[in-house]
């Protein structure tokens, strides 16, 4: 092995090199000359590739969070029509209306992170190996993914909070 350092690119520098090796020993085979960037991508090129995979899984998870979180606030808030009708009929402010929507949204985010944080700390101990400058209980990665996941939440909510807050009473009332 033969490390040369040069403020030239390695490209152009490859022929001078082999030339000086092969004037020094003709005999002397020169497989392949690698700048440091290519040996340290090369060397690093599984975990790369492993962690691409898992932040695409983990941008897919969020996505059927959101849609999840999105169809069962919708469901329940489709379902509890006519109470919506009856509390905006009886002087309930939009503003309310959308508060216990989203609260309902903000109980299930709630129940969801303790759910995923329990296994987290369950799983970071068999993806260790994968992890780099940083602990497998680091608690800004863990904050951040429930302040994440809370915002995606609260998000999807809003949908079905806002069609819940624009129930007409009289026509809630009359479709039952």
């Amino acid at each position: 092995n033969l490390l040369v350092r040069s403020s030239e690119k390695p490209g152009g520098l490859a022929d001078s090199l082999r030339n000086v090796i092969h004037g020094l020993r003709p005999d002397q085979p020169v497989p392949g000359i690698d700048s440091v960037e290519q040996l340290e991508a090369q060397s690093v090129a599984a975990r790369r590739y492993t962690l691409f995979v898992l932040a695409t899984f983990g941008v897919v998870d969020l996505v059927l969070a959101a849609i999840g979180v999105y169809g069962v606030i919708s469901y329940i808030s489709a379902q509890r029509t006519r109470e919506f009708g009856v509390r905006i009929a009886l002087g309930a402010t939009r503003g309310r209306v959308i508060s216990h929507v989203l609260r309902g949204g903000v109980r299930l985010t709630i129940l969801g992170a303790v759910i995923g944080l329990v296994a987290a700390f369950i799983v970071t101990r068999l993806l260790s190996a994968l992890l780099f400058e940083i602990t497998p209980l680091d608690p800004i990665s863990y904050s951040a993914a429930v302040v994440l996941l809370a915002l995606i939440s609260v998000c999807a909510c809003l949908v079905p909070a806002w069609r819940a807050s624009r129930v007409d009473p009289i026509i809630a009332m009359q479709s039952e």
